[in-house]
C-alpha cells in the first residue's frame, strides 16, 4: 500500500433509516434539526460504504487533486 492510500475499516454499521445521533431535536416541529457540529456528509458516506462493502473488505481510496483559481492565482487542494 503506498503512502497516498487510505484504508477504511468498518466499525459499527448504521442501519438505513436510523436517526442521526449527531442531530438535535427541534422542539417546535418535533423533528430533527441539524446542529452546526453535525457531520452529515461523513455519516452518509460511511453508511454508503457500509452498504457496498463487508467489514473484512479492504477499500483503497485515492486522493483527487483539484485546482481553484482565486485572485488570479491557482491553488491546488487534495480531496480524499
Amino acid at each position: 500500500m503506498d503512502s497516498t492510500s487510505t484504508q477504511i475499516r468498518r466499525q459499527t454499521p448504521i442501519p438505513m433509516g436510523a436517526p442521526n445521533p449527531a442531530a438535535a431535536v427541534d422542539d417546535e416541529t418535533g423533528g430533527e434539526a441539524m446542529s452546526e457540529s453535525a457531520a452529515t456528509p461523513i455519516t452518509e458516506g460511511v453508511r454508503f460504504l457500509n452498504t457496498l462493502f463487508s467489514g473484512v473488505d479492504t477499500c483503497l481510496i485515492r486522493p483527487i487533486e483539484t485546482w481553484n483559481e482565486s485572485n488570479g492565482k491557482k491553488s491546488s487542494r487534495v480531496d480524499y
